[in-house]
């Protein structure tokens, strides 16, 4: 699937510390499921491509971040604290599949099977030492992947 990449820069404070952040962003129209877990593809795809300037020595972790209340997935590399993220991140919004789908639960649940299930598959990821995980909000609470 191809997607429309844009490009912004987002500052997020924490702390005393402004970080930022090189956001690869853009919206799936897609509707039906199949389309949407081929644009989360895309975005892995996206991610992977973009690693050799994300992966740092302090990488640890290939965060998927799924925040419901906007159907956006947002992908980071982050240190072992999950609290420093590097300066790339994807963002893919599925509004429309996410009005259309439902139940948020339900949404969730898929979006992290189609991540988890072409992770399985792709030969990019494998080139890097990073623990894929997901988390829906928090960061605090994320499973393996």
């Amino acid at each position: 699937m191809t997607l429309q990449w844009q490009l912004r820069q987002e500052i997020q404070s924490a702390g005393n510390q402004d970080s930022t952040y090189t956001v690869h962003f853009t919206d799936c129209l897609a509707m039906d499921d199949k389309a949407v877990a081929k644009a989360i593809e895309a975005s892995i795809d996206k991610m992977i491509s973009l690693m050799d300037a994300a992966v740092t020595d302090e990488s640890r972790y290939l965060l998927f971040s799924w925040c419901d209340e906007t159907a956006t997935l947002a992908i980071y590399v982050t240190d072992e604290s999950k609290q420093q993220d590097t300066e790339v991140v994807i963002k893919l919004c599925l509004k429309e599949w996410a009005r259309e789908e439902g139940d948020r639960a339900e949404q969730t649940e898929k979006v992290k099977y189609w991540v988890k299930d072409y992770l399985t598959v792709c030969a990019g990821f494998f080139s890097y030492s990073l623990i894929a995980i997901f988390a829906q909000g928090d960061r605090e609470k994320t499973e393996l992947l």
